[in-house]
């Protein structure tokens, strides 16, 4: 990264890149007990925090803030189309907005787990814990979250087994988000 910003610069191309840097979660096969071993920075004790991972956006032009949102790498796209101004329908996009508030944002995994602002659900045992022991989350938000997310699988797998993008009619531009006039 280094290497890059001073290439970056010595190039005179620094003032006009945005950085975008993120790391994925820990691999699979990853220890739990090692990665909690060699990550003294962030809490890393079970449940969520194992997941947790930094996103750092930078732009010279633009003063430093820290949030704490809830998002995964489904929800890039969306949040830098957002964040660039760009016209772009959200309704292709299977994440979210990272900045939007007005929903409820959740990080979905493989193996049926999820996580929300309010705990950490594991499929295996359908047992959903939650981050504040003194909050109950109801039976009927959980069944919510699940349907969303077998939702999106669906989707998922329609759009690639019908290579949907490649048909889609792009006339009807009426619905698309920061739409240039």
């Amino acid at each position: 990264i280094g290497t890059l910003i001073a290439d970056l610069k010595a190039s005179g191309k620094w003032e006009d890149t945005v950085l975008v840097l993120f790391a994925d979660h820990k691999p699979p096969t990853l220890d739990n007990e090692l990665l909690i071993e060699h990550a003294e920075f962030i809490q890393r004790d079970e449940g969520s925090n194992l997941y947790k991972s930094p996103l750092i956006i930078y732009s010279a032009d633009q003063t430093a803030q820290t949030f704490s949102n809830l998002g995964s790498t489904i929800d890039l796209t969306p949040t830098l189309a957002n964040l660039f101004n760009l016209n772009y329908d959200p309704r292709m996009y299977l994440g979210i907005d990272m900045f939007d508030d007005t929903t409820n944002h959740h990080v979905f995994f493989q193996n049926g787990d999820w996580i929300t602002e309010e705990g950490y659900f594991y499929s295996g045992t359908s047992e959903f814990i939650p981050n504040d022991p003194g909050i109950t989350v109801s039976d009927e938000s959980i069944t919510e979250v699940i349907e969303r997310q077998q939702h999106l699988v669906k989707l998922s797998q329609l759009i690639f087994q019908t290579d949907y993008f490649r048909y889609r009619d792009r006339t009807n531009t009426s619905i698309w988000v920061n739409e240039k006039e």
